[in-house]
């Protein structure tokens, strides 16, 4: 499965509707008009601005949908195997480039550019492209504009900071299930992150079947999750789940997990919902 999903995403272009990047249009008509009664009036408006979009429009920001690793301005820039994506409050959108071992930045003019990695496999914590990753997929921003990425090879949760000094907030390049403190905790295959507003993290943990939840201070402990590879619902530890992948949370308080179901959490309680098709309310 990990296999065709990298490869089917090879030759993905970011295509969203934004409209941070465009000019405004700019409408203009010519000299005023003459209106009679019972004549045909043709008014031919001009636009000098930005391009006139509607809603729903696709447009493409960044890559020219070949693999690749080039910084550069819109489809002057490539990518191999976007993945991941979070946006800051300055409209500057960063990507987890998973083929090039990078996280990737494109600035409000669509100029791209590598924010944190070396381009090679590594665990390296460092600033900017003094650090390294080894396949890092999901990714969530908090208030402070600090980004968290699931980095699923190192079995590693890593924290870049607007500067983009990279560190490792907890995980072990050995994979394992283990709780406890950022040093002494594991996780299999890291691939999806959330952050709450009192800056919990959590995490989808793949390949240990669970949800995982790390405290501002490292602290790692399992939220969710028997361990098992099955479909359960129940409280906490009593649940169950098969490869989570991604995880994201509301302003109320509720995580949700993806994989081939979306799954509910109430963190407060730590109580599941139900399956994506029903109330998960």
């Amino acid at each position: 499965m990990k296999l065709i999903l990298k490869i089917t995403l090879t030759a993905l272009i970011f295509g969203v509707s934004i409209k941070v990047f465009s000019q405004a249009p700019s409408i203009n008509y010519s000299d005023p008009y003459t209106f009679s009664v019972g004549t045909t009036v043709n008014v031919s408006p001009t636009n000098s601005g930005g391009t006139i979009s509607i809603n729903g429009q696709t447009t493409t920001i960044a890559g020219t949908g070949s693999a690749g690793y080039n910084n550069g301005v819109g489809t002057a820039a490539s990518f191999n195997q976007p993945l991941g994506a979070v946006v800051d409050a300055s409209g500057n959108i960063y990507v987890t480039d998973v083929g090039n071992e990078v996280i990737r930045k494109i600035a409000p003019n669509g100029s791209v550019s590598t924010f944190a990695g070396t381009g090679t496999p590594g665990s390296s914590d460092g600033t900017g492209t003094g650090a390294s990753f080894y396949h890092p997929v999901g990714m969530c921003i908090d208030a402070s504009g600090n980004i968290y990425v699931a980095d699923e090879d190192n079995n590693m949760i890593r924290k870049i900071t607007p500067a983009g000094v990279v560190t490792t907030l907890a995980g072990q390049t050995s994979a394992g299930w283990v709780d406890g403190a950022p040093s002494v905790a594991k996780f299999n295959l890291p691939c999806g992150v959330a952050v709450d507003a009192s800056g919990n993290v959590y995490v989808a943990d793949n390949n240990n079947n669970r949800i995982r939840k790390i405290t501002p201070s490292g602290t790692v402990s399992t939220l969710a999750g028997s361990g098992s590879a099955a479909y359960a619902d129940g409280q906490g530890i009593a649940a169950s789940f098969n490869q989570p992948f991604s995880v994201a949370i509301d302003n109320s308080g509720t995580l949700d997990a993806l994989h081939k179901q979306v799954r509910k959490l109430h963190l407060k309680y730590a109580a599941l919902g139900q399956a994506a098709g029903r109330n998960l309310s």
